[in-house]
């Protein structure tokens, strides 16, 4: 007499609940995360007029490193009929936008889920991130008032530390596997010198191409591919289309062919940065 053999169950992994904070870590990262969107937003709005101003004037026949490119010309815009205070005001009205939807989607991710360790440092991520990288007014701001370059310098750093700790952690706020908290350490270590000791032998933006390339490769290799491991590995359902929204909705600044050019360009090597035009 044969037996068929019933095949085994697919056994889905167990959900594992968000860590969350509790004690007095909810209310100190609750008002870090409040204190670092007014900052953001003041040093954003103070930007606003210098970065229109210095689109109109100088960024309009110069490439600058925070401004669109390349440049248009006065004498190009002139010839489809238009100014370069429409040019300036377009791509200014831009930029508040993008400074806008982050802000945005930080602010109800922080509403909704501030009691969630992952939430509150995507929520963190996505304010800095957005104000200091993406949107190009602080950094313009800070090439007309060099005491700015500080804060621009610092706040770049958190937002490479954040994004880092980011997708390393999420969905569930934990490392996963456990030597991975190891990896990122090493990581941010590594990015640290950049900010806070710039142009020295330890700033890999200064390193060659041989140490410069497979740093980076390791870095952002690492994040995806990380993320990838949860999601065949460790993810349930809900985790899975969380990290789907994460994965495809991340890129999403780098569709604009004139933000890429520039995206986070003091963050690269000097090799692989775009040469700076001077004025002829």
């Amino acid at each position: 007499m044969g037996f068929e053999q019933a095949s085994a169950p697919v056994i889905a992994p167990p959900m594992s609940p968000p860590t969350v904070l509790r004690g007095r870590w909810l209310p100190i990262a609750r008002y870090a995360w409040l204190a670092a969107a007014v900052l953001a937003l003041t040093f954003f709005v103070a930007g606003i007029p210098v970065y229109f101003e210095r689109l109109r004037t100088v960024c309009i026949e110069v490439a600058c490193d925070a401004a669109p490119t390349p440049p248009p010309g006065a004498q190009a815009l002139k010839g489809v009929g238009l100014s370069a205070s429409f040019y300036a005001a377009y791509y200014t009205a831009l930029d508040v936008a993008v400074g806008i939807v982050y802000l945005a989607v930080a602010a109800l991710i922080f509403r909704r889920k501030s009691g969630e360790r992952i939430a509150i440092l995507g929520a963190f991520t996505l304010l800095i991130w957005g104000f200091f990288s993406v949107a190009f007014t602080i950094s313009a701001a800070a090439e007309v008032y060099p005491q700015w370059r500080p804060a621009l310098e610092y706040a770049q750093l958190l937002g490479l530390v954040s994004i880092t700790l980011f997708f390393f952690l999420f969905p569930d706020g934990r490392f996963v596997p456990r030597w991975a908290r190891w990896l990122a350490l090493a990581l941010i270590l590594l990015l640290m010198p950049a900010y806070i000791w710039p142009d020295s032998p330890a700033d890999y933006r200064e390193w060659p191409p041989p140490v410069a390339g497979p740093f980076l490769l390791t870095w952002m290799g690492s994040m995806i591919g990380l993320q990838v491991y949860r999601y065949r590995r460790v993810s349930h359902a809900v985790q899975r289309q969380q990290t789907k929204w994460v994965v495809f909705g991340w890129p999403v600044p780098f569709l604009d062919s004139s933000r890429s050019c520039r995206f986070h360009s003091s963050s690269l090597p000097r090799f692989m940065r775009r040469p700076a035009s001077s004025k002829t």
